[in-house]
């Protein structure tokens, strides 16, 4: 192994002193940037110890629970494009998912409330209004054309 490293390291400087027209000698740059270089396999003993590793295991699983909906916070959060919604039978679109935290300043989250009273707005809007952005148009037109919607 040391025989492979150090041929390598001497290709390597042999490749750079040609390449680049070195104005210092092949024999010093050799000498000055071949490193000594030893690997020997160690041997490691391992102490067995009879410890007994605790496990912890937990069988049930806690749900999330989420406010009611008349205690979330109204703004709209990203959800992905399975989020993006057509009802048929109201004839309505819906966009993104609801806040799942509960209301602390009006209507909104602390972290939504914060961002409404910013210059920028939500940046994904409230739940119950249209997005302000066409972000959303190309999911929507994406499901339009496959399921053929017309108004």
């Amino acid at each position: 192994m040391n025989d492979i490293i150090s041929e390598d390291i001497n290709t390597l400087i042999n490749f750079l002193y040609i390449k680049y027209n070195s104005k210092y000698s092949l024999e010093f740059l050799l000498n000055r940037y071949t490193p000594n270089i030893s690997i020997e396999k160690k041997s490691v003993e391992k102490k067995k110890k009879n410890k007994k590793k605790k496990i912890i295991k937990f069988n049930k699983k806690i749900p999330k629970k989420y406010p009611r909906n008349k205690n979330r916070c109204n703004a709209r959060c990203w959800g992905g494009l399975e989020t993006v919604k057509y009802d048929p039978i109201n004839k309505k679109w819906s966009y993104g998912k609801q806040c799942s935290r509960y209301k602390s300043k009006g209507r909104y989250c602390l972290t939504h409330y914060k961002q409404s009273i910013s210059s920028y707005g939500l940046h994904q809007g409230n739940i119950e209004e249209d997005p302000p952005h066409p972000h959303y148009l190309k999911y929507k037109n994406k499901i339009e054309t496959q399921f053929n919607i017309k108004y």
